[in-house]
């Protein structure tokens, strides 16, 4: 009972953990109906066939690959360039908001871009760019919350983790549920900017956190403190 009531406990009673897993979740959603949105788009209102509109995924799949090769290739050997620097095993959690903090606006950029270039009038190149786009800011987004959290809650790390894989399933679980009515009722434009918008409200999240994380830090009972 124990092992499953920390993870929930922990949920509730950390504000941090809850900022990131809400954000993660939602993103996590927003991916699932892209699966909604793509053949409406890319098949509906550009005439592709099947295999075509799979094609449109590789401007998604080429954005998380980019923002892979920044963080392997950049941002990781600058991280242990100041731990060397600063000669400790563990920069400040914070450090690792850094990527999200790029990946927040381009998010919503990439939502904005993607919802009005979607008309049939408007070449299929620019939706498959903020397709890529959206891959990018989506991988940035994910990968510093969820190396973020680890390092807050270090000895809890697996509660803080279990936490976030329960909520954010069943994100992705239920977007698509009222994702498909929203995108037939709404149409492709409309349906886009109301996540964009939700997108927006969240952008100051890794902001706040970066600014506030110490603090917050030093007030749970679960965050790891280095002495």
């Amino acid at each position: 009972g124990r092992t499953v009531g920390k993870p929930v406990k922990m949920l509730f009673t950390e504000p941090m953990l809850m900022l990131v897993t809400i954000y993660i979740s939602f993103i996590y959603g927003v991916l699932y109906l892209l699966f909604v949105a793509y053949p409406i788009v890319f098949t509906r209102d550009h005439n592709m066939n099947n295999g075509e509109e799979g094609l449109a995924f590789l401007g998604f799949f080429c954005g998380c690959a980019l923002s892979a090769a920044y963080c392997l290739f950049v941002d990781q050997p600058r991280y242990v360039k100041s731990m060397e620097k600063l000669k400790v095993p563990l920069l400040s959690p914070e450090r690792r908001l850094e990527t999200c903090m790029i990946g927040s606006p381009c998010l919503v950029i990439a939502l904005f871009w993607f919802a009005w270039t979607s008309f049939s009038s408007v070449s299929f190149w620019s939706p498959l760019v903020a397709g890529g786009m959206f891959g990018a800011g989506l991988f940035f987004i994910f990968l510093s919350l969820m190396t973020y959290i680890t390092e807050v809650y270090l000895l809890n790390a697996a509660s803080a983790q279990a936490a976030n894989m329960v909520v954010r399933s069943a994100f992705g679980a239920g977007f698509p549920m009222f994702g498909e009515p929203m995108y037939h009722n709404l149409n492709p434009r409309w349906a886009t900017t109301v996540l964009a918008f939700i997108a927006l409200a969240m952008v100051p999240i890794p902001f706040a956190l970066y600014k506030f994380g110490h603090k917050i830090r030093s007030l749970s009972k679960h965050a790891h403190h280095p002495s």
